[in-house]
């Protein structure tokens, strides 16, 4: 398992290594949510996703049209 965290758009994204089904992606961002308490996003991907290795202050064109992609498929939108 890996975690970033993307300071600028305040938002978590948890990388498994394996097959998560939708009831443990919900509940693995539930217990995240009570744990870190100071984010309001979490984003758990998994290998069905193709997994992010860098991420900057600075974000790239595609890095950040791949975060919006991922905000929207997992409902995080505003």
């Amino acid at each position: 398992m890996k975690s970033y965290y993307i300071e600028s758009i305040n938002l978590w994204i948890i990388q498994f290594n394996g097959i998560l089904d939708r009831q443990q992606k919900d509940a693995f961002r539930d217990v995240w949510h009570k744990q870190i308490g100071v984010t309001d996003k979490v984003v758990v991907l998994d290998e069905t996703i193709a997994p992010l290795e860098v991420i900057s202050n600075e974000l790239t064109w595609m890095q950040r049209r791949l975060l919006k992609r991922l905000i929207r498929q997992h409902g995080l939108n505003d």
